[in-house]
């Protein structure tokens, strides 16, 4: 039996119905944005104030081996939209206070022999994070570092859009899979989030990146990328 809920009250995109002093009062969860609480069986908090629900904690990636495996998917889904030059990299579960306040980032170090480059190295650092949210995370930062292999440079609001059209394809694609209703408004809620991000670079070049996308589609926007729009 729960609590009867007086006055205003908010519905979240679970349809969870909770009051204004319960949003206040209840932390939530960094991929799902839940409240965690006895809707979601309680959660988990890591050392960096980094909060998980107990539902998308079923799922984590917060391991560098667990990391590795699922980087195998994401990379195939690079290699279905053109958008992968076979490479090495590094990939670790990372903490807020080394990112920053990022989700995730790749680091990339340049070899160069008389000014000219001759190796690149890349290392891709991200939080820990529910499987579709962390592997949606992933294709934005092998965006990243395909465009550095291919000597492509972009405009900030261009890149940091396109690259978050991979991470929105990604999870448009995991849906598909599913047959399950919490599912599909799980991964909704993310492509929501990314569709109204008000960030200025990613938001803004996100929704630019797609009114593309939708208009001409992939391959053309492939071809302006390598001719730098």
């Amino acid at each position: 039996m729960g609590w009867k809920i007086n006055g205003r009250y908010f519905v979240n995109f679970f349809e969870d119905k909770f009051c204004e002093s319960c949003s206040e009062y209840y932390k939530r969860c960094f991929c799902c944005g839940r409240l965690i609480s006895n809707i979601t069986d309680g959660g988990v908090v890591y050392n960096d104030s980094h909060y998980l629900c107990n539902i998308c904690h079923k799922n984590v990636i917060n391991t560098n081996k667990s990391a590795v495996k699922h980087s195998k998917r994401v990379i195939k889904f690079m290699k279905s939209l053109g958008l992968w030059s076979e490479h090495d990299f590094k990939i670790k579960i990372s903490n807020n206070k080394e990112l920053k306040n990022l989700i995730g980032h790749i680091y990339t170090t340049i070899h160069y022999t008389n000014d000219e480059i001759t190796a690149m190295e890349f290392e891709i650092k991200i939080l820990p994070l529910e499987k579709h949210f962390f592997c949606g995370v992933l294709a934005h930062e092998l965006f990243h570092m395909f465009i550095k292999l291919n000597h492509i440079q972009l405009d900030k609001h261009i890149e940091e859009g396109f690259a978050e059209l991979c991470n929105y394809l990604y999870l448009e694609k995991s849906k598909s899979f599913f047959n399950s209703k919490y599912k599909n408004l799980y991964i909704d809620s993310i492509k929501d989030r990314i569709k109204h991000n008000e960030d200025k670079i990613y938001g803004n070049g996100f929704r630019h990146i797609y009114v593309l996308y939708k208009t001409i589609r992939l391959h053309k926007l492939k071809k302006m990328i390598h001719d730098k729009f």
